[in-house]
């Protein structure tokens, strides 16, 4: 396993935990804001 190749791997690795965390970050945000939403009506 060259550096190179080792360096590919961490990178895809890193941006999956980022995509994962921004998913769920978007999703929190979305049911925080409908959950506010119904206790104002």
């Amino acid at each position: 396993m060259s550096f190179k190749g080792v360096l590919i791997i961490i990178g895809i690795v890193a941006l999956g935990v980022v995509i994962t965390f921004g998913v769920e970050e978007i999703r929190f945000r979305s049911m925080s804001r409908a959950l506010v939403t119904e206790v104002k009506t």
